[in-house]
């Protein structure tokens, strides 16, 4: 992953009890963003029309859990998966989905 990729400022929360929102920051950090089209239609009835999702690229981190949320500007969003798609520990790849 080359740095100039990483154009985009990812803010990584974690759970916490000690906190009224009920997340805290752990760590700013430089992410390359992929938004992901929304579909067209409801998923299920009654469910929502669109619900944003993205893939985020950051430097390795041993310690992100799929728990833990994603904020991008005025945009929350749960990481619904994490893995290290080369297996070299140099990039870790976030799956994710706004949070509504």
């Amino acid at each position: 992953m080359r740095a100039g990729q990483l154009r985009a400022r990812l803010t990584l929360q974690r759970p916490s009890t000690t906190q009224a929102s009920g997340f805290a920051d752990v760590k700013t950090v430089a992410a390359d963003l992929r938004f992901q089209p929304a579909p067209s239609e409801p998923m299920q009835a009654g469910g929502p029309a669109a619900i944003a999702s993205m893939q985020a690229r950051i430097r390795y981190r041993s310690d992100v859990r799929a728990e833990w949320r994603a904020v991008v500007g005025s945009q929350t969003f749960q990481i619904t998966g994490y893995g290290d798609p080369e297996g070299r520990r140099r990039e870790l790849l976030l799956v994710c989905a706004e949070v509504q």
